[in-house]
Formats: C-alpha cells, structure tokens, sequence
C-alpha cells in the first residue's frame, strides 16, 4: 500500500504561479488526470537539483526521494551538481527496468492547503464575496468615549476585578487583574465594541479553557485566538550593584526589562497560512481605535481562512482514505488471486504427477513379474489397484 505521503505529492502543474508553470513544463509533463510518468520524473531529477525541484513543486527535498526511492529512480549522488557547474565530467545513472513490483507512473494529488491564493495576500472569491457582504451589513465600528453600555463580558470582568482587587500584571490573556487605570479603560472600551460587532454580524464569543479572562472569537467550529494588552518594551539595562553580588545574576551582564509605552496592540493569534496582518501596534497619528474596523475586517477573514483550511484538511483526509481503501483492495484481490493461483499450480502438479505414475505403471506392467518384486512396495503389486489411485489423485479425471 502506498503511504500517506503518496498521496500529497507534487502539486499539479495548473496550481502553480505561471512563472513556475514555465519553469516545470519542459520537466514534469502530468496529464489532466494527476499522473505522473517514472521517465519524466527521472529525467526533471537529473535536470535540477532535488532541493529546487522540490520547491519548485511544493514538496520537501525529502518526500520528493521518497518518491523517486518508491518508483525505483537513481537520484544524483552528493555533490554531483558542484561538479556540473565547475564544469566537471559526470556520470549520469540509467534507470533501471522496472520489475513487477515497481509501477511506471503514479497518481499526482494537488496539496489543497497550498494554493496560490493562500500564499499571497489575495482572497479566494466565495470568502471575498462573504466579507464584502458581512462588511456592508456591519459599517464603519465607532469606539465610544466611555464605558457606559459595555459588553456583558466587560462588565463581568470589572466586576470580579473590583471583587478581588488583584494587582495588574501583563500575560498572554488578553487582560490583566485590574481595569482602573485609563489603559485598561481604553483597552476594555475597544474590546467591548469588538465584542458587539462580532455578535451583530452573527457569531459568538467563547471561554476556551473556562478561564474567565480568555475569550476567542467564535466562527462556526473555528477558535480565534487573541490578545489585547499594553505594549511592553523590552530592552536590556547593565546590571546594578546588588544584582552584581546576587547569586541568581553571577553568569550574566545583562538584565532584560520589560517596561509599560502606554499604546495598545492587538494581535490575532490563531495560525493562518495565508500572508495577513496580524498586529496592530497603535502610534500618534493612528491609535487602535481608528484601527478597530481593520481588526474586525481581519478577524473575519481568519475565521473564513480557518474554515476553509478545515474544508481542506477534511478534503485531504477524505482523498487519503479513499485512496487507502482502493489500494487496501486492490491488495486484497491479489491475494486472492496469488492463492487461486497457487490452488491451480497444486491441481496442475497432481495432474502431471498421475500422467507420470500411469506411464510408469504401464512401462512396469510389461516388466518381468519376477522382477516387480524388488522394484514395486508390496501393496503395489497390484497393478490394476496402483492404476485405480494414480487416476483417482487426477483432479482432470
């Protein structure tokens, strides 16, 4: 059976940029149907070197020899390319014949979840066409000046602040302890206006890990993930004289420091494959309340992006299984027959081996009888009876 990697192999041709298209036409020629023919493969390997063909294609360096490994195809040795361009002579190795076990061509799937829309910044159509309609529906989001009406979840977090009085600290949450500084105000008046547009546009906001200060944004099954913090500058500061004797410092010179700027960022944290903007950082002239429609803009296409990669994980795994149980019966039929086979070879030995035990016992009945005795075991002396099993053993008879 073919492995998993058979079946994510080599991108057709037509998924691939046009200057890629032009660079590969004269060395992989794959049919309309995905298939890939073992001399074309052989001859685009001893043309180009593994590492860019494979990239050229889409695949590793590695998943491209263990196809060329799996269809019987010499690959350059090392260093053999250093030698082509030194302008030294090399020795190109023949392929070899192919045996019963080696196929001439192997079935190409296209990687789903490397098209070229998701290598670029540009959007497929159907997820353009759903963000335009989503955007026209929603307008342009206005972050109020204060915290009059906010979100519940806002509301549920000033309150438990106020409950517990926790000192403000800085994490990957998205929050921290404490909400009465103008920061936090500014930071919980944004996401409280992101919060409503997200429902108003029919979606829901969720407690992944039923923490109370983590929130994502929902989009059907998908989990978007977020934080909204102040910016912390990081920098590093020459140690002082305590921390000089301190024991904890004795290997070190240097101390990193994390310090407040006062701006806000907001990053989307779920990966994405497609090249987006992820981190808004807010400056003088655009702070992040201007920037509040973007977010939102991005937000939606990371959660259309994220269905559609499970659309094509779910079609991958779907293409992988399909395959699996054609291959896995196809086995299962040549076992079949391999074990047919061997029960006609059994009955075509038995056939032959009468022939020869009849022939033998007419050449031993024209014998001298006296002569029977040294030759034929006891029972045997019989020859009509020996005759009887020779034709019973026939399977034709």
């Amino acid at each position: 059976m073919l492995d998993r990697l058979m079946f994510q192999q080599l991108q057709l041709v037509a998924n691939l940029p046009p200057q890629a298209n032009e660079r590969m036409e004269h060395m992989i020629p794959i049919t309309k149907s995905g298939t890939l023919e073992r001399n074309a493969l052989y001859k685009a390997v001893w043309s180009t070197p593994m590492t860019k063909l494979a990239a050229e294609i889409g695949l590793s360096g590695r998943g491209l020899a263990k196809i060329c490994g799996r269809l019987k195809i010499p690959v350059p040795p090392r260093g053999y390319w250093a030698k082509v361009q030194a302008g030294k002579k090399v020795r190109q190795m023949p392929l070899p014949e192919t045996g019963p076990e080696t196929p001439n061509q192997t079935q190409v799937f296209r990687q789903l979840a490397a098209t070229q829309n998701q290598r670029s910044n540009e959007l497929p159509q159907t997820i353009e066409g759903d963000l335009n309609r989503a955007l026209e529906q929603l307008g342009e989001i206005a972050v109020p000046k204060t915290l009059k009406n906010p979100h519940p979840i806002i509301v549920e977090w000033r309150k438990h602040g106020r409950e517990t009085q926790t000192i403000a600290y800085h994490d990957d949450r998205g929050t921290s302890g404490r909400f009465d500084n103008s920061i936090e105000k500014r930071r919980l008046r944004i996401l409280s206006s992101l919060f409503k547009a997200w429902e108003l546009l029919g979606h829901s906001l969720t407690y992944p890990d039923h923490y109370r200060y983590r929130v994502n944004f929902s989009f059907g099954s998908e989990q978007i993930e977020f934080r909204c913090e102040e910016y912390l500058r990081q920098f590093r500061r020459p140690l002082t004289l305590d921390e000089k004797v301190d024991p904890l410092y004795q290997h070190q010179k240097w101390r990193q420091i994390k310090e407040p700027t006062g701006t806000l960022i907001f990053e989307i944290k779920s990966h994405i494959l497609q090249k987006r903007t992820s981190v808004w950082k807010e400056i003088d002239q655009a702070p992040l309340e201007t920037q509040v429609t973007e977010i939102l803009q991005e937000l939606l296409i990371a959660g259309l992006l994220l269905a559609e990669q499970t659309r094509h994980r779910e079609e991958e795994r779907r293409i992988y299984w399909e395959e699996q149980n054609r291959f896995a019966e196809i086995q299962r039929r040549e076992e079949k027959e391999e074990e047919r086979w061997q029960q006609l070879v059994l009955l075509a030995k038995a056939h032959e081996e009468s022939k020869v035990v009849l022939s033998f016992l007419e050449s031993a009945q024209s014998t001298d009888i006296d002569l029977l005795e040294f030759v034929l075991p006891s029972w045997c002396k019989n020859i009509d009876y020996a005759k009887r099993i020779a034709i019973k053993r026939d399977p034709l008879r």
